[in-house]
């Protein structure tokens, strides 16, 4: 092999190096585009989130003796924020859970009329109040 057989080697490597650097640039290119496409998406998220505070917060403001419009304002943008189909809100006075609001039930959830007292294990919220209670020390735990 001669001079041109070292010329023609010489110049395929030569060719591969713009490949593998347009190769790398290609997925250098992806790359980006992915973390663009991640943080736009993060970006609209969290402006959904102050929109939402916002939202709550105005409702507040113009209505400070009336709780009902903060706490529908406040179970729409959680149940909205988080995908969901519909959500509720029970308040806790230390001895009763009470109904507070609502959000896309098509009628008012089985709860709402009544109260729930703490110790009523058959529902999660009881079973929370419970438990709540319990980690706070106001109930002492069961021993066996």
């Amino acid at each position: 092999m001669g001079h041109l057989g070292r010329t023609q080697k010489s110049q395929a490597a030569s060719e591969k190096k713009p490949k593998a650097y347009a190769c790398e640039l290609e997925q250098k290119l992806e790359a980006r585009t992915r973390e663009l496409a991640e943080a736009q998406e993060d970006l609209a998220e969290v402006l959904e989130q102050q929109t939402a505070t916002s939202e709550v917060l105005r409702v507040i403001s113009s209505s400070p003796a009336d709780v009902k419009p903060v706490f529908d304002t406040i179970v729409r943008s959680f149940a909205l924020l988080c995908g969901s189909v519909f959500g509720a809100i029970y308040t806790f006075d230390g001895e009763l859970v009470h109904f507070a609001s609502a959000y896309g039930f098509s009628s008012e959830p089985t709860l709402t009329p009544a109260v729930i007292r703490k110790h009523s294990l058959d529902l999660p919220i009881g079973l929370a109040s419970l438990t709540a209670r319990w980690k706070r020390g106001i109930i002492p735990p069961l021993h066996a």
